[in-house]
């Protein structure tokens, strides 16, 4: 995926994000499968951190230049690194401007959770099983075909 095309798809996944947030403002209806339940969330994931949004909004932005700094470092799993940046910066905007995160998506057997949570864990999750299961064998053959070319200078 070419890098415009990567910034293209990130903005309409925050744009998508927000939108969703507006459209669900204080609105509560069941979809059958799960229920649109408005809820002001004032910590993180599983009621942390309740009431220390300074706190968070510090720890996002820290996050957020973090990843930006280091994203040469994961060029393989780059895709995800950038869905972990959207999600920290969708429930970022709703830290500065609302004072809290907006959560919807209730499925009644899991904690209340918006789309940027979704973008978080699927890159979370993503990075985790790149990292665990295909970045090493990736650096094992790279490291195989170093000493071998090291050899073969001796």
């Amino acid at each position: 995926m070419k890098k415009i095309s990567r910034i293209i798809l990130f903005v309409a996944l925050l744009i998508f994000d927000q939108l969703s947030k507006i459209l669900l403002f204080e609105k509560d209806f069941d979809l059958g499968l799960f229920r649109i339940t408005f809820v002001k969330n004032t910590g993180m994931s599983f009621g942390l951190f309740q009431g220390t949004n300074l706190f968070l909004i510090f720890v996002s932005i820290i996050a957020i230049v973090a990843f930006v700094y280091f994203r040469h470092e994961f060029k393989e799993s780059l895709f995800f690194i950038a869905l972990i940046i959207t999600g920290t910066l969708g429930n970022l905007i709703d830290r500065i401007f609302r004072g809290f995160v907006i959560d919807f998506i209730n499925f009644g057997w899991w904690p209340v959770f918006n789309f940027a949570d979704s973008f978080i864990f699927v890159g979370v999750f993503g990075l985790i099983i790149y990292e665990t299961f295909f970045l090493k064998n990736d650096t094992k053959v790279k490291t195989k075909k170093t000493s071998n070319a090291k050899k073969k200078l001796k």
